[in-house]
């Protein structure tokens, strides 16, 4: 029979197929050993005489390999229930939030896609659950969770400080004359927004004969209640040194200063515009113009908006605080802190915690701050 070529598929009849030469390979081959028993196994040959039985086994050298132990995985219904275990929240976020307190960029190195934050990350997890061996890398679902806990935390502190503005000059005293010069002058260094016992108003500063100085700094009533309220969250960290005048909370109070300038301002505008309008015969704003929500919010508390400004209040005023100063300032939260302090939860089962290390992050609800 003639050589007929193999013709490659789809009606390529120009096409033939050969098989090419592999090189042979280099490897464990299997390999045949004949293996001779002893005399007394014996088998009868086709001739009838009894001959010593030789068999062909084919062995095959052992590989070497690492005997892993799988993870346990958690079913999704399990998970989420677990996250909120009181044992978990005990930990992890009070860590993360001491963190964010104490970095001189509360914003630029809380992004999710910063390498600070990465490492910010991976410390507070080692410190919250130090028996767990796991590496977190960029991209981990865990860091966006943690960076949405800290944007609702931020964003808290902002709104809470507005809205104490918005009440405070909601009072019966404040017309809107008055909310016009409260707020135009309560930015003042040694205004009523910092102090709990500002210098007054009617002085225009330091060279008045009569200037009294201003005491109580960041223990206004714009200022104090918001620094004891979110303190309050950083209570059981893990990271070390402590809150203290040698390790201030210069994120934290960065943070406060911004937000109350900016809520300030906010009415500010408002008054200005109050102004404009009575003296361009439009007529005066009411009270409630003024006040109108709507119209005086700030942006949103974020980095794109408040970075490169809350850079300028940290240098400029946060950072200026001595060490003497600091202890006045966290003398006052710790003793609010103290009197309400919760009892010691207790220490998180690590067996629990290891079949659920991939939960690193719980952001507890951004309406219970």
């Amino acid at each position: 029979m003639d050589d007929v070529p193999l013709v490659g598929g789809l009606g390529n009849e120009d096409v033939e197929s050969t098989r090419p030469a592999y090189a042979r390979a280099v490897g464990s081959a299997p390999t045949a050993a004949e293996v001779q028993y002893p005399d007394e196994l014996l088998v009868n040959a086709e001739d009838g005489e009894s001959q010593p039985l030789a068999m062909g086994i084919k062995t095959r050298k052992p590989r070497t390999t690492k005997n892993q132990k799988a993870k346990d995985v958690p079913e999704q219904n399990s998970l989420v229930a677990f996250t909120y275990d009181k044992r978990w929240l005990s930990r992890f976020p009070p860590t993360l939030m001491h963190q964010l307190y104490i970095s001189s960029e509360p914003f630029r190195h809380f992004k999710v896609d910063s390498p600070d934050f990465l490492v910010i990350f991976q410390q507070t997890f080692d410190l919250a659950f130090p028996n767990i061996d796991h590496t977190f890398v960029k991209g981990d679902s865990h860091l966006g969770k943690a960076q949405d806990h800290i944007k609702a935390k931020r964003s808290i502190l902002a709104s809470d400080i507005f809205k104490s503005v918005l009440k405070f000059f909601k009072q019966d005293k404040f017309g809107k004359d008055a909310i016009a010069e409260y707020a135009l002058h309560a930015l003042r260094n040694d205004g009523p927004a910092w102090y709990s016992k500002p210098t007054p108003l009617t002085q225009t500063g330091k060279i008045h004969l009569k200037y009294v100085k201003p005491d109580g700094l960041y223990e206004s009533l714009f200022t104090l209640p918001f620094a004891i309220k979110f303190l309050r969250l950083c209570n059981a960290s893990l990271w070390t040194p402590e809150i203290s005048p040698t390790a201030p909370p210069i994120g934290l109070y960065s943070l406060i200063t911004l937000a109350v300038e900016h809520a300030f301002h906010a009415f500010s505008a408002a008054a200005t515009a109050h102004v404009q309008s009575a003296t361009s015969g439009l007529g005066s704003l009411t009270q409630d113009q003024v006040l109108n929500l709507d119209a005086i919010a700030p942006p949103a508390f974020s980095q794109a908006k408040y970075c490169r400004e809350l850079g300028t209040i940290r240098n400029s005023k946060v950072l200026k605080i001595s060490q003497n100063r600091w202890s006045a300032i966290l003398s006052s939260t710790n003793k609010a802190i103290a009197k309400s302090a919760p009892q010691a939860l207790e220490p998180a089962d690590e067996e629990i915690l290891s079949a659920y290390c991939h939960g690193a992050c719980v952001t507890s609800s951004p309406s219970k701050a």
